[in-house]
């Protein structure tokens, strides 16, 4: 029976996924989310990203200050991998924060 709780629709749990591991995740019945832009802010206990389509608000995830680093470390590495892989800097809009 442990090694039934160790796995979920096939997946390991608590274990770095495989690019298989990843397209079996990617067919599971979960939410999706599109965005096209956000906000970030804090409180004392955590992170919050506010996504947005168009400028409108449509979601709110909030998570550990320890989660959002290793998010950020995450995306860079993958942004860095798109960009060796195609050759082309991913180019963005960068508006400045209001202070």
């Amino acid at each position: 029976m442990e090694a039934d709780l160790k796995v979920q629709n096939g997946i390991p749990l608590g274990e770095i996924p495989t690019p298989e591991g990843i397209a079996k995740i990617l067919q599971l019945p979960l939410n999706r989310f599109y965005t096209n832009g956000f906000l970030l802010g804090n409180t004392n206990t955590d992170v919050f990203i506010i996504t947005q389509i168009n400028g409108v608000p449509t979601t709110i995830l909030n998570m550990s200050f320890e989660t959002a680093k290793l998010l950020n470390e995450g995306l860079i590495k993958t942004i860095t991998g798109i960009e060796t892989q195609t050759g082309q800097e991913v180019k963005y809009l960068n508006i400045p924060v209001k202070k």
